[in-house]
């Protein structure tokens, strides 16, 4: 057996054993590194109110284990967020207080921002929102921080053509899922998608169906020809009812498709999908999630501040009015006394 100068087996092997000595451990760090770096959300409630704390995960790890280690008696929401704030600790990059009173209506709410979406940033009165954000991920994210999110038509691809006050809520495999139009809500009887087609102009019903396509495949065939009968002026509202893809056919997944619709969750057993679309410009708004999906649209001609009251009213959280996600989108923020962010 020949061998190149200077070379031998088992330097060759050595050579090898080393190399792959240096990529574990490049991906360990690598791994160790990025897995530190990922920011979340820690909520914490207590009495009437809760903290939420944005920041890296071994962070908040160390804040629950303060937590429990501590033997300070937290008597208030604000002890709390007093004490996590005074601990400093690195990682953290928000902790917001958000406490719910019993007051009346107008003593309980108070807006206190008016002005645009950079603005409230810059000034901290909301979260930093990071670029290129969609409204589905923007919510998620205030949410998560506590807030209630109201957004208005700047939001939404069509406009303020849409006159009434729509509510839709898809539960996934879980069972109530509904449609609410003006205040009054309509339950599918089946699974699969519960449709209702309404006049934009006054939100009144031009027909409705309910198509099981997880159990039945005959149910396409009537899913395609109400699809098909939807007059081109009205909007369409839908959610999924438990679930809606297993048996669904390529006829309906196009037409839908077609339709102006892009998150129907076929491949994706159990996901929850709601939407509304203006059948006609064959634009949607839709959301489509692993757990629960919800949409609220609220008209510009309801969007006073007497109305934001009374919805805040039914939610008791600090609320956000966004109508839009550019730097120069108008944002209202309403709040609850003691709210506030460190």
């Amino acid at each position: 057996m020949k061998f190149i100068k200077g070379f031998s087996p088992n330097r060759v092997v050595s050579l090898i054993f080393y190399f792959f000595v240096f990529v574990f451990i490049l991906n360990f760090v690598f791994l160790k590194t990025a897995a530190y770096s990922q920011e979340s959300t820690l909520s914490l409630r207590l009495g009437n109110g809760m903290v939420v704390v944005l920041g890296e995960q071994s962070s908040l790890s160390k804040i629950k284990d303060l937590i429990l280690t501590s033997k300070k008696k937290f008597e208030t929401i604000q002890d709390l967020a007093d004490f996590i704030s005074s601990e400093h600790i690195s990682g953290i990059k928000e902790i917001g207080l958000f406490v719910s009173d019993n007051l009346q209506p107008n003593e309980n709410v108070k807006k206190v921002f008016d002005g645009t979406l950079k603005d409230a940033i810059e000034k901290g009165v909301i979260p930093y929102l990071p670029n290129n954000i969609k409204f589905t991920q923007a919510r998620e994210f205030l949410e998560n921080f506590g807030y209630n999110v109201i957004f208005g038509p700047g939001i939404y691809p069509f406009k303020d053509k849409l006159r009434c006050e729509v509510k839709l809520v898809s539960y996934g495999l879980k069972s109530g899922s509904y449609i609410e139009i003006d205040g009054k809500k309509y339950f599918p009887k089946n699974l699969g998608y519960f449709l209702i087609a309404i006049d934009p102009n006054n939100g009144k019903i031009i027909s409705q169906g309910n198509f099981d396509t997880s159990f039945h495949h005959q149910e396409n065939a009537a899913l395609v020809n109400y699809l098909q009968s939807v007059p081109k002026n009205a909007f369409l509202l839908g959610v999924i009812n438990i679930e809606a893809t297993r048996k669904m056919d390529s006829d309906s997944y196009m037409l839908l498709n077609q339709m102006g619709l892009h998150l129907v969750p076929l491949g994706y057993y159990g996901y929850s999908h709601v939407f509304i679309l203006d059948v006609k410009e064959k634009k949607a708004l839709e959301e489509r999630s692993s757990t629960i999906s919800e949409l609220y649209y609220v008209p510009p001609e309801k969007l006073d501040e007497s109305s934001f009251i009374k919805l805040i009213n039914k939610k008791p959280l600090p609320t956000i009015y966004l109508d839009g996600l550019s730097p120069d989108s108008k944002i209202l923020v309403f709040s609850l006394p003691q709210n506030g962010r460190f």
